[in-house]
Order: structure tokens, then sequence, then C-alpha cells
């Protein structure tokens, strides 16, 4: 079915089309299923780019093992910290170029890494003694046991699961040996420009939320950033935003709701992972996409950082003026992000200034997705452009309004009076105009204290 925004009511495609017109006093539309996205090079490159979903049950079926992600390595930690705060990541394999780590013995076999990278030197394969004309070769990795495989000589076969290393056996007969590692993985080289053109081509197909951008600015053109997020919000449902790390201070703003900047700072998690500037980001980006409408992640704690480097406060300062999210220490030396703000910092006539804060974002999304479901299931096809329906559009937008007054995402919520259903231009039209008021966190508290 067709989706997206609308200027004129003139679309050919049966669909639920939103527009979005904001002012100080009026808001509209937006949802949130902690989905992130972002480039990765994973520690066994494949042989192809791809997008790899990962969730929690992901990393329980140890299904990302055969990618180097292994229990106790700095990616397995990494991965596992932002699914903390994202239920979903899709990971665009990048790098390319890599070698496989390999082994090879001379007229007896081969054992090559599945995937490209310097952690396929982490493995070691072992021999035992022929036994009954089978061999039995173990796969390790940094000394642990991974996969146990037995070739049978008669058969000419292989029995056994191996996600890490393919073995193939070239003589008659083979050496019994200690186990003896791999050598020669190299990890492959990324091109921030081209890494990106194809993942966003991948990315098209999906609902996202967040886009993690772990580049250095002076690798990439923004603009390819930009015409993604356009094309991208002009024809899906949920609203993409994109996170990536201010490293260059002379840059200018990108002064939009739909871009979010995070101070080049590094910071070290509790598992000992030290995040750099860009790593750092995507943290930050896991959290933005894990939080619901109802979250302002304003002084949020990020309890799994034990130490930051701190900024001087006017940093601190300059860079909210400029539309960057900071992590400072709160009086007890706690972690926690300063201001859930994003890069729009300068308005234009018909922009309102809560769209600078992130959870505005997510409330118009959530609505926005709850009305395109109610749109698709009850009434597109369904209904008959009648006075009813109407009456039903306006009820289930006013249930909606009523939820979020309750939830305290929105104030002085009039029924009467903020939510018009009227008849379209098209006779197979309905026009429906809906005003909102988003409430605000407290951010700033004054106190006057008299001493006698």
């Amino acid at each position: 079915m067709a989706i997206g925004t609308w200027v004129t009511q003139n679309k050919v495609r049966p669909g639920v089309y939103i527009n979005y017109v904001f002012s100080d006093a009026e808001l509209i539309n937006y949802a949130s299923d902690g989905v992130l996205a972002l480039p990765y090079v994973l520690p066994l490159s494949p042989d192809e780019n791809s997008v790899i979903e990962v969730t929690a049950n992901t990393m329980k079926s140890k299904a990302l093992d055969k990618y180097g992600v292994i229990s106790g390595s700095d990616a397995y930690k990494y991965i596992t910290t932002l699914l903390k705060y994202s239920s979903k990541l899709l990971l665009f394999s990048a790098g390319k170029g890599g070698t496989k780590a390999k082994l090879t013995v001379s007229s007896e076999f081969t054992a090559t890494a599945k995937g490209a990278g310097i952690e396929g030197n982490k493995f070691a394969v072992e021999v035992l003694a022929l036994k009954d004309k089978k061999q039995t070769f173990n796969t390790y990795y940094n000394n642990e046991l991974v996969a146990i495989q037995v070739y049978d000589f008669d058969s000419k076969t292989m029995s056994g699961e191996n996600d890490y290393v393919d073995i193939v056996v070239d003589g008659e007969t083979v050496t019994e040996a200690v186990p003896t590692v791999l050598a020669g993985g190299v990890d492959g080289e990324i091109d921030a420009k081209e890494t990106l053109t194809a993942m966003f081509a991948a990315l098209s197909c999906y609902e996202l939320e967040i886009v993690s951008i772990p580049f250095d600015e002076d690798k990439y053109d923004f603009s390819v950033v930009e015409d993604f997020i356009n094309d991208y919000n002009a024809n899906h449902v949920q609203k993409v935003v994109v996170v990536y790390p201010k490293t260059d201070d002379e840059s200018a703003s990108k002064n939009s709701e739909f871009v979010i900047a995070v101070a080049a700072q590094t910071a070290t998690l509790a598992n000992g992972l030290v995040l750099d500037p860009l790593k750092l980001s995507t943290y930050v980006a896991a959290k933005e996409a894990g939080a619901t409408y109802t979250d302002d992640l304003t002084f949020n704690l990020c309890d799994d950082i034990v130490s930051i480097n701190e900024l001087s406060n006017e940093k601190v300062e300059q860079n909210i003026k400029m539309g960057v999210l900071n992590l400072s220490l709160r009086s007890d030396r706690s972690v926690v992000i300063e201001d859930d703000i994003n890069t729009l910092v300068i308005l234009s006539e018909n922009q309102s200034s809560s769209l600078k804060a992130n959870d505005t974002l997510r409330l118009l999304n959530n609505l926005s997705y709850r009305i395109v479901s109610f749109g698709e299931n009850t009434i597109i096809g369904k209904k008959k452009v009648t006075e009813t329906t109407l009456n039903l559009v306006k009820s289930f937008v006013i249930g909606i309004m009523n939820e979020y007054v309750e939830e305290q995402a929105i104030v002085n919520f009039d029924p009467n009076n903020d939510v018009q259903v009227v008849f379209g231009e098209q006779p197979d039209g309905i026009l429906c105009t809906i005003a909102i008021q988003k409430t605000q966190s407290a951010k700033k508290l004054y106190f006057s204290i008299g001493v006698r």
C-alpha cells in the first residue's frame, strides 16, 4: 500500500498520507521499536556486503560466531552493549579487500577461516591420531575448543559442524599435530562514502528508526546522508534519524531534526571495552533507538560507562548552542546524556522549537505509525466516505490523544477543536487535521535561598 507525505490532495494510489505542519502552538505525527542500523566491519567479514539482523536471540544462539563475534571478544562486548538499548540491530557488513587466515600442511590438508580479518589468526587446528581410517580435527579459538570434526578416508567425507574454519583434506594421510594457528588474516579496508552509498541502498526496504554513521566527518560527503534521509522519510511511515560523531569542530551544523550530532568523546565501559568517538556515537544511537515516545533522554543515566573524558563547561555550552549532544558527569560522577537534542538550531517560520528535542520526533513517529495501521486495517477499501466514517476516524484519533494526555506526553488537548475530520477534495478522500501540544521535560531548576 502507498504511504508517505502529501502537499496537495492529488494522490493516485490508495494509502495513508501524513503532512507535518509545525508551529510553536501546534504539532503533529511519529513510533519506536528499537531498530538501529549501522555499518560494521565484522571480525570475520563475509565475502559480500549484506544486512545482518541481530537480536538478543541471535546472540544466545551464537549465530554470529561464524563472523568472529564470539563470547568474550571485543565485538561481542560491543554488540551486546548496543542490544541493551535496541531490540534489533541491522549490521551492514562493511570492509573489502581483507584476507582470510589460513593453515596449509603440504599434500595433507588446508584450513581456511570462513571470513576475512585478523580475528582469523586466533584460530588453531589440532589433528589427532588416525583411528579406524578416521581422523579427528579440533578447532580452537583463543585456546578454547569450538569445533570437532571427523574425516573418513574411505568415504572421503567430513562430519561435524564448524562455523569458523573450512578444513579440506588433500592427501591420503594426515600427520598427527598439536594445535597450530592459522596466519595471514588481514582486515579489509573501509571506504566511508562507498559503504554509506551501498548501505543506504540496502536499507531502503527496512523499517528503521535510527541509523548510525560511525565515520570521521572528513571521510565522506554529508550530502549522501541528507539525500538518504529525504528519500527515506518521503516513502516510509517511520521517519529515520541519523546519528553521527561531531569530529570536526569547524564543520557547520546540519540544522535538522532528523540528524543528531554527538560530541567527540571517549568512554570506557564496565566490561573493559573502550569506545572511541565513533563507537560512542553509535552507543548514543542505540539509546535513542530504544527510547519510547514518553522518554526524554536528558540526564539519562549511562550506567554501563565507568569513565569519560569530561568536556569543559565552555565547550558543553558551545556544543548545545550548535545542537551537539554531550555526555557529562552528574554531581555524583555518574555519566549521563547532558541534553537530548538534535542539530536543529535555526527554525524556519513553520517549525516549532519543540522539534529540537528528540522525544518530539519519537512522539510523532508513534502517532503516524498508529494512524497508518488504523487506515490500512480499518478504513481503506473497507468503509465508505460518509459522516459515519468521518466520526469513526475522529473517535480513533481522540482515543490516541487521550492516551497521550494520560501519559503526560501532551497537554491542553481539546477534543472539540484539536481534531477535525472533513471530506477531502476528491470524492474518495478524507482529511483529518490534528493539533497537539507536546509536554516539555524539566531541564532547569532555579532556587533562590535567603540566609538570615
